[in-house]
């Protein structure tokens, strides 16, 4: 049988840990059937809460990227060079904070954590590295940290994406 979980509220409540009677389960459940983990985080920063199961399917960035049985990490679905580059003109127009993922790396610029909450949720086995957001070549997810406008929802929408608002900590992702 297979069985799919979402990793944040579902088997993580904090976002850093999952408990140990929850971790034995799951354990117990893999000797006979296969489990596949899943969430909105790229798969760099779901490997610190799934060490146990270094063979699992891992889905990752909503979906954007996955690592497959062999440990091998693939982008599914990019976001395209077109908008990925208007995305970035926004961020340098409007003077936003942004959390950039790729296949690995990030680029990362946060000037209001207590707003964004997010810092401690990425990258937490430093084993990747926070890049200039000029680095990034193929983008798989953006997360917008400070939008303040309408305009930039507005001129979002224009491109395609999925456009998720989060309202209580002004996220745009």
């Amino acid at each position: 049988m297979i069985f799919v979980f979402d990793l944040d509220g579902t088997i993580s409540f904090d976002g850093k840990s999952i408990s140990l009677e929850l971790l034995e389960s799951l354990t117990e459940l893999s000797l006979k059937n296969q489990l596949i983990f899943a969430s909105a985080r790229p798969i760099r920063d779901m490997l610190p809460l799934l060490s146990a199961f270094p063979k699992e399917l891992l889905i990752g960035g909503n979906g954007s990227i996955a690592r497959n049985k062999q440990q091998q990490i693939e982008i599914v679905q990019p976001i395209s060079a077109h908008d990925f580059l208007l995305i970035k003109k926004i961020i340098t127009d409007q003077d936003l904070d942004y959390l950039v993922d790729s296949d690995w790396n990030y680029a990362l610029l946060n000037r209001d954590e207590e707003r964004a909450q997010i810092n401690d949720k990425i990258d937490q086995c430093h084993l990747a590295k926070n890049v200039s957001l000029s680095e990034i070549d193929r983008a798989i997810k953006c997360n917008l940290l400070n939008p303040q406008s309408e305009i930039i929802l507005h001129e979002l929408k224009k491109l395609n994406l999925e456009i998720v608002r989060l309202k209580k900590r002004k996220v745009l992702i």
